[in-house]
């Protein structure tokens, strides 16, 4: 139902004032029944919301673990970045923050959300690579204008080690002069994380999830914006849950 309610809370939210951003969770590749009504609910947020930031669950996923594990996981992970980005209150670290994370992503451009996990804690500079390596199944890399990159490591970690870590990402998003905030939580004890959000893009992979787009193509820019209110999927989307 997240897909159906979540334009018309984006709506209402914006037209009260509201800054509106919108997490927008997109479906795994094999949930094929979901795909049309994640592409349509994403194109509707993104004209309401004042920004938009986008987890790709397929890069999200372990697949050399049981199912529910997995799964818990994935969600673990999504709790993890979102509370590191927005300022948790533990000791031993310093995050980007709500208003930062807020700013960020108040652009007209889609932001995205990866994860990147090292199995040494020493290896902090795998786990941005680990991170950086799913943006391109997503998105086109050379787009990223900004990023902002938390590192969740231990307490060894030293300034040279930091800046070691992320100074090399603008060669690899963006186009040779990304801007980039960081932030660090040196709290862990078994492996370090790299979560990083980007912005900029014009388009993510998910364009294709709303056929009716695809099949319009340019011609779809000239019809209404109202024109997709007018559709009413709710008998549909009632019919394939069902199922």
């Amino acid at each position: 139902m997240g897909s159906a309610i979540a334009p018309m809370i984006a709506r209402e939210a914006s037209a009260k004032g509201a800054v509106t951003v919108a997490i927008m969770v997109m479906p795994y590749n094999f949930e094929k029944s979901k795909h049309f009504f994640a592409g349509t609910a994403l194109k509707q947020v993104r004209k309401h919301a004042s920004g938009v930031v986008v987890i790709d669950n397929d890069e999200l996923l372990q697949q050399d673990m049981p199912l529910i594990d997995a799964y818990a996981l994935v969600n673990q992970k999504i709790a993890l970045a979102l509370n590191k980005l927005l300022g948790s209150t533990e000791q031993h670290e310093f995050s980007i923050g709500l208003n930062n994370v807020v700013n960020f992503v108040k652009t007209n451009s889609y932001s995205v959300l990866c994860l990147g996990d090292s199995l040494l804690i020493s290896e902090y500079r795998q786990a941005v690579i680990n991170a950086v390596s799913h943006f391109d199944k997503t998105v086109n890399t050379r787009e990223a204008s900004k990023s902002l990159v938390h590192l969740c490591t231990d307490k060894s970690i030293t300034m040279s080690e930091l800046v070691t870590s992320i100074g090399g990402l603008s060669g690899v998003l963006g186009s040779g002069s990304m801007q980039i905030e960081y932030g660090l939580s040196a709290n862990s004890t078994s492996m370090s994380t790299a979560i990083i959000m980007a912005t900029g893009f014009s388009t993510t992979k998910f364009d294709s999830y709303d056929p009716v787009d695809q099949a319009l193509g340019p011609a779809g820019g000239n019809l209404d914006d109202d024109a997709d209110q007018v559709l009413d999927f709710s008998p549909l989307l009632s019919n394939i849950e069902m199922d």
